[in-house]
């Protein structure tokens, strides 16, 4: 027998044999499965295998899951995956009610011409016998971590608190606002509007709170209608609209702006790397400082850098942003983010200082609230900039020396994909060349 399939009977026809899992044994009473696969033709008999494997395994799973109690949310998942593994979109029943009576028929086939009575669980969740299951708005935004794994197992952990209050906040100030916690598929359009009418009088009768900060809770709350249907395996074109959908128009007309950072002027920045500017600052906020400077690092790049991916013995001294695990886990925030960036002048001075990072910041978020308050009340950035701007001064800085957009974004952690509107062909940016823009547009300590 090889891969599973051997030749049985005169006929010389292949036969399909699969072991059962042994969580699976106790349910399907026997320790391994054969299957005719009806040809003599060894290529397809693998694929036939393969195929039927896929169908076995979901089967057992969602009869793994029906015998276990509170499992309401995990056996629909599975068997909205053991509708696909038989070629059929999932269905609940009142979805099937709604398709024509040829569709429904064909799938009562489908079944019989696989073997699978009425009770079974293939028909279970091809016949819509299994409900969605019903969650709390509440319920739906604590599941995100669980649910989501791949997005939060690898942050810090203020990184993990603040993915889990993106679900969370909205959540909670939507649950205030009508009283109770409802249930999550029923929420309706009236009330979504009604909570973007009570955002939006918040933004006009509070100063410090943003229409910007309004707009990003109703973008949670539609991501997590999509989410939350995503997890449990429905087709993308067969979710409901989202009751928060096309609410913000009018909060863009009370926004202040686009939400981007202000660019720090270049008489800003030559004074932030002045000798003795920064003297009333802690040693590490001051080198973060100089970096962010140099590099047009996000800050959280800078501030939660772990020791391994500064690299100050290397030929090119520079520092590596890209995801992290174990003792100093993090993610980065999107593909292209991923890059090495050169140290000169002042950031390499500064990095020196600091070959193990910056302990006292890293994965805390302090860094900025801190920096801020110190440059506004020492009159080195005026009040409407924020140390932010250093990322935008930077790319400006290339732009006025004349590189390209696919330069400046390969410097800046952009994707030169978007950029270009097409597919990328070509050697990305050596860091011999990065170091050529960075020493290109390196700015030199100016008085105070």
């Amino acid at each position: 027998m090889v891969d599973g399939v051997f030749k049985r009977g005169k006929k010389g026809l292949y036969t399909a044999r699969l072991q059962v899992p042994t969580q699976f044994q106790n349910i399907v009473k026997t320790k391994e499965v054969w299957q005719a696969t009806g040809t003599s033709n060894y290529e397809e008999a693998v694929e036939f295998r393969i195929t039927w494997k896929r169908r076995k395994m979901a089967e057992w799973n969602a009869l793994l899951a029906g015998r276990q109690p509170n499992q309401a949310k995990s056996r629909f998942k599975l068997a909205a995956e053991l509708a696909v593994s038989r070629g059929e979109d999932y269905r609940t029943a009142e979805n099937l009610s709604n398709m024509n009576l040829e569709e429904i028929l064909g799938r009562v086939e489908r079944l019989q011409a696989m073997g699978d009575g009425p009770e079974s669980v293939a028909a279970q969740a091809i016949l819509g016998g299994i409900e969605m299951p019903k969650m709390s708005l509440k319920e739906v935004a604590m599941s995100m971590p669980e649910r989501f794994p791949e997005d939060w197992k690898n942050k810090t952990a203020r990184g993990k608190k603040v993915w889990e209050s993106r679900w969370l906040r909205p959540a909670n100030k939507f649950i205030n606002l009508v009283g109770k916690d409802p249930e999550f598929i029923s929420i309706d359009r009236q009330s979504a509007i009604s909570f973007r009418d009570a955002l939006k009088d918040r933004v006009l009768d509070d100063d410090d709170y943003k229409a910007e900060s309004a707009m990003t809770e109703l973008q949670n709350l539609n991501g997590l209608w999509k989410r939350h249907h995503e997890a449990l395996g429905i087709d993308p074109e067969e979710v409901p609209p989202s009751p928060w959908r096309n609410l913000a128009s009018p909060l863009y007309k009370l926004a202040e702006g686009d939400g981007q950072k202000l660019e720090i002027p270049i008489a800003n920045l030559e004074m932030l790397i002045a000798p003795n500017a920064l003297d009333g600052m802690n040693e590490e906020e001051r080198d973060i400082i100089y970096v962010l400077v140099e590099t047009g690092g996000r800050q959280s790049e800078i501030t939660d850098i772990p020791p391994g991916s500064i690299h100050l013995c290397h030929a090119i001294p520079h520092i590596e942003i890209k995801n992290e695990t174990g003792e100093f886990a993090r993610t980065i925030k999107n593909k292209p983010s991923k890059r090495k960036i050169p140290l000169v002048g002042v950031a390499l001075q500064a990095m020196g200082r600091h070959p193990d990072g910056f302990a006292r910041y890293r994965g805390k978020g302090t860094f900025s609230a801190a920096a801020n308050a110190f440059l506004h009340e020492n009159g080195l950035l005026p009040e409407e900039i924020t140390i932010g701007g250093t990322r935008h001064s930077y790319e400006a800085r290339m732009k006025r020396a004349g590189y390209d957009n696919d330069d400046r974004g390969a410097m800046m952690g952009h994707s030169i994909k978007r950029i270009r509107g097409r597919e990328v062909y070509g050697d990305p940016l050596s860091l011999e060349e990065k170091l050529a823009i960075a020493e290109a547009i390196r700015l030199r300590p100016g008085k105070r």
